[in-house]
């Protein structure tokens, strides 16, 4: 799948937006989320996760929430 690096360092809002994006696109591959170093809003990612996912969207820990891997054509 297409991968997407992104600094951890900033706002989890970036993170957020693209993980609630991501399993809409239209590639049943998905889109791959790699943070490059330290992620600083750990707390608001994982709660961003666990909410998908009680909504009945996959995403797929690699690493944690370092290395995430979220299938497309999910609604």
């Amino acid at each position: 799948p297409p991968q997407v690096q992104l600094s951890g360092s900033v706002s989890s809002q970036y993170l957020t937006a693209l993980l609630m994006a991501a399993p809409l696109s239209t590639g049943a591959e998905g889109i791959e989320i790699v943070i490059k170093d330290e992620l600083v809003s750990q707390p608001y990612v994982d709660m961003t996760v666990k909410l998908m996912q009680r909504f009945g969207v996959e995403v797929q820990l690699l690493d944690g929430l370092t290395h995430m891997r979220i299938p497309g054509q999910q609604t």
